[in-house]
């Protein structure tokens, strides 16, 4: 006799099931219907979602080999992480680097962080420098810390104060908490810019509210 636990699924097994069965309905789908590399893009995002990282490396890949950038980018992203396949920085740089020049500001970032690192091939500063300019141009305004922090350093170029003060103003309005401590100290210290006291002052409270507690000295308040 069958045991009540035996005679139903669990809800893993259960989910492993039904994300098998939309991967093989959306496979007959694209097959039949010749879908496009947006929609292989999709329906690897969709596989992803669900943890069916193979599957969903399956459809990225799909996807980047027709030219769909954002398919590009997720497997810079799944090589960086070893997600669905075996972690490769050297080939992770590949793709960043093809999505990158499709304006995708995401792999930029992520091929600067590896470029920096000297992660899937040597340290290359100056090209990592040229790929979080175009993160920070391009993309969410918090990208700008790390190309702010390369200005500030003389990493990759010159030493540029006065970019660099643009570039954490820019991640500091995205409420990057280092980006508005950074910010407070350049104002405060006249780097970059006039000193601006009040300024100053207001960045290293948001950085404070926002969780840098090395901030809320300067601040003179107390960490939340």
């Amino acid at each position: 006799m069958i045991k009540p636990s035996q005679s139903r699924l669990t809800s893993r097994s259960l989910k492993t099931a039904l994300t098998f069965a939309l991967f093989v309905g959306m496979m007959g789908q694209l097959g039949a219907n010749s879908q496009t590399k947006e929609q292989y893009y999709q329906a690897g995002v969709s596989a992803y979602q669900a943890q069916n990282f193979t599957q969903a490396f399956t459809f990225f890949k799909t996807s980047c080999d027709a030219g769909y950038a954002y398919g590009c980018a997720y497997l810079g992203a799944m090589y960086q992480g070893g997600q669905g396949v075996e972690k490769d920085r050297s080939t992770a740089r590949i793709y960043h680097d093809k999505a990158c020049a499709a304006d995708m500001a995401s792999a930029c970032f992520n091929l600067g962080v590896l470029q920096r690192d000297a992660e899937g091939g040597p340290a290359d500063p100056v090209k990592a420098r040229e790929s979080f300019s175009k993160a920070c141009a391009i993309g969410q305004n918090y990208f700008c810390f790390d190309y702010g922090n390369m200005q500030v350093f003389g990493d990759g170029g010159p030493v540029d104060m006065t970019g660099a003060r643009s570039s954490f103003t820019v991640s500091c309005a995205d409420d990057h908490n280092t980006s508005c401590f950074n910010l407070g100290m350049m104002q405060a210290k006249g780097d970059g810019g006039p000193k601006e006291a009040e300024a100053s002052a207001a960045n290293f409270a948001k950085a404070c509210t926002l969780g840098f507690e090395r901030a809320c000295v300067f601040a003179d308040v107390s960490a939340p």
